[in-house]
């Protein structure tokens, strides 16, 4: 069969699988950062780059760090993003039709090749990488197949001139494949396995020497990819290797292998398996068809006309083989403790099992009921019409639900704003509860697939952006605890702000509210309380900032009236630490109160109380030093000789009780 009928027709089948995802004005996390401004590098020049550009660079990745960039530059529009999630369409389906090639050459035919290849490609791998645009992820996956197909079905046996170029160019391609996204070079190894399974009646050192021969080319490209990735990193991004969060370091260990097989065959097989929006109990249901499927064709009487493996030794040495790649391709799993690992192995994760659940389970229905089935072809087609159509429908509702439900919410906050005749100086978001979980009520994958988009702060402004579709209107996210937020934003300007569920906020004059719970509510996802503006006790009355605080405790928590476990303000006080007060008009303090919590050696022993009409020229209103030891959840007062009004206040913090850290849980103002 020609290889462009092929490719047409698996573009077809998936464009058609995933066209939801494609024209409908839906955005989510990774997604937002192509609808920024560019940023520039400290002690370089202003590359106009993607922001995590950099990032990609220094952790290996150079080729999909280009790509990135590029997808940056050109998208200014949904439709510019519909366009590039064509694009990854497009070379999904290559690997696809690469894969069907492979699988023909071992001796599957043509139709059941096609069909499995392409339902490997709509389970959750294929879906998280069209929704994220991640043409990245696409081309790793189609490098990896390509040098299984330049490299078979040359045998190791040939030393000839043509095997060494084909273990070249495999190599080239597999090295490719390490510089664009390592996780996902391990679909290499769906050859080896595919080659296993298909020609299931070889000899054990016929297995051997091809899988020898496969790990060799995987070990060194591997090798090569660490040595080398250190070449494309521009200058001006080495300090980033220092400050690589924990979740992007590989975290590799030997040691408490066994703690994580659990979670292995629990989590990462399931759902690697099904889609994650049926229960857990089903995908663990996929795996014990597939142990079922293994323990038949291993045990369950030969059957003669069959062409299966003679005798018991050579079928559990076709087992043996099997496992052992199955570990291989799950072995970031088993060797890594960084969850984020387990997920991006997501897609060769699940082809892998796919392929074994297909293979395995056909011989296993030869086996038990021949008469239902004459040959293996027929057996096979059959399975594999199964599968694709389970996994086009499966795939096609599942995107459709994720593509709802991000909709939904760029949606609702574009009608929120929309129903005011005039732009808001401030709006505010109340973000939603359970963000374990989409609004259609399925269950949210990692940080990639059926969640909340503004359930990440850092992609909050770029979200309302594009609810507004005026990308020329300025926009501000602020953090009202530390900085005057209007000082910061200009006069034309909206500022942003957002809240947890629960969190006390408070008011400014012509403030927006947008609480993302009303949309919880109106799609059943939960049954959350909602914030009303009327409840929401005003803030203009004063305003506050400091010298030092705490990114996840900021002064804003010894303000909003609560005193739970974690909620107070923090600062280091091996220095003065001030905290400013700035009233809307000249008012009088006449005391004010502090909350110890649950660290009374952290509160303040040694402070003073400053006045000014300018926040230039302060008067000293109160001295307060040799404070008797605080009490665990003591609620002070203390009272200010003030007799007449000012607009700025000073709390200058010198000194705290036995520590080098000052924490206040609460502060009142009288």
């Amino acid at each position: 069969m020609p290889v462009w009928f092929l490719y047409t027709l698996t573009c077809a089948a998936l464009f058609l699988c995933f066209s939801s995802a494609v024209f409908v004005e839906s955005i989510y996390h990774d997604n937002t950062r192509y609808f920024r401004n560019s940023v520039g590098v400290e002690g370089g020049s202003d590359f106009g780059v993607d922001g995590q550009y950099g990032w990609l660079q220094v952790i290996g990745r150079p080729i999909a760090a280009e790509i990135e960039n590029l997808i940056f530059k050109y998208t200014r529009d949904f439709s510019d993003l519909a366009l590039f999630r064509c694009i990854v369409i497009g070379i999904l389906a290559a690997g696809a039709a690469t894969l069907a090639v492979l699988l023909s050459r071992f001796g599957l035919d043509w139709i059941a090749s096609w069909m499995i290849a392409t339902a490997l490609f709509t389970l959750p791998g294929g879906q998280i990488t069209v929704f994220m645009t991640n043409i990245p992820n696409a081309l790793c996956v189609l490098l990896s197949l390509l040098a299984c197909v330049v490299l078979r079905p040359v045998q190791l046996t040939k030393m000839s001139k043509e095997y060494w170029l084909r273990s070249l160019c495999a190599f080239l391609l597999l090295l490719s494949a390490f510089l664009t996204y390592q996780a996902l070079t391990f679909c290499f190894l769906w050859g080896s396995l595919a080659y296993v399974l298909v020609n299931h009646n070889r000899r054990f050192l016929t297995y051997a020497s091809v899988l020898f021969r496969d790990l060799i080319l995987f070990t060194g490209a591997a090798i090569t990819s660490l040595l080398i990735k250190d070449l494309f990193v521009h200058a001006a991004y080495l300090s980033l290797a220092d400050n690589i969060p924990v979740h992007f370091t590989a975290g590799f260990s030997l040691t408490h292998i066994l703690a994580r097989v659990p979670h292995v065959f629990a989590f990462q097989i399931p759902v690697a398996s099904m889609m994650w929006f049926i229960s857990l109990e089903a995908g663990i249901l996929v795996l014990l068809i597939l142990v079922f499927s293994l323990l038949m064709y291993a045990f369950f009487p030969r059957e003669r006309a069959g062409g299966f493996v003679s005798g018991l030794s050579g079928r559990i040495s076709f087992l043996i083989c099997v496992v052992f790649l199955l570990i291989c391709i799950f072995g970031p799993s088993f060797f890594t403790t960084r969850l984020i690992y387990h997920r991006r192995v997501l897609f060769s994760g699940s082809a892998a099992i796919l392929l074994v659940i297909f293979f395995f389970s056909t011989m296993a229905l030869k086996r038990l009921a021949p008469s239902l089935s004459r040959s293996d072809r027929f057996s096979r087609r059959c399975a594999a019409v199964l599968i694709l159509l389970i996994g086009l429908v499966s795939a096609d509702y599942s995107m459709s639900q994720n593509v709802w439900n991000t909709n939904a919410e760029m949606m609702f906050v574009r009608t929120s704003i929309m129903e005011r005749k005039t732009m808001p100086r401030r709006i505010h978001l109340v973000k939603p509860i359970r963000n374990f979980m989409g609004y259609n009520g399925r269950l949210t994958y990692s940080d990639e697939f059926n969640g909340k988009t503004v359930s990440f702060n850092n992609d909050v402004l770029d979200f309302v952006r594009l609810a507004l579709g005026d990308r020329s209107h300025p926009l501000c996210f602020c953090d009202p605890s530390v900085v005057n937020c209007d000082q910061q934003c200009p006069d034309s300007g909206t500022i942003i702000t957002i809240s947890n569920y629960g969190e006390r906020i408070c008011r400014t004059s012509d403030m927006m509210v947008i609480d993302l719970n009303l949309l919880v509510r109106a799609t059943k996802s939960g049954t959350p309380g909602l914030t009303g503006i009327e409840d929401i006790p005003p803030c203009d009355r004063y305003v506050f900032s400091t010298t030092s605080h705490s990114v996840h405790h900021n002064v804003f928590k010894a303000f909003d009236h609560s005193v739970l476990a974690d909620d107070f303000w923090e600062a280091p006080i091996t220095d003065i630490v001030d905290l400013n007060i700035e009233f809307g008009t000249p008012t009088q303090l006449n005391g004010y109160a502090l909350f110890s919590g649950e660290a009374p050696e952290r509160m303040p022993a040694h402070w003073r109380v400053y006045a000014s009409d300018d926040s230039k020229n302060w008067i000293l209103l109160d001295d307060v030093k040799n404070v008797s030891a605080w009490t665990a959840n003591e609620n002070r007062r203390f009272d200010v000789s003030s007799k007449r009004s000012y607009k700025y206040y000073r709390l200058t913090f010198i000194k705290a009780m036995a520590s080098e850290i000052l924490r206040i849980y609460e502060i009142e103002l009288f």
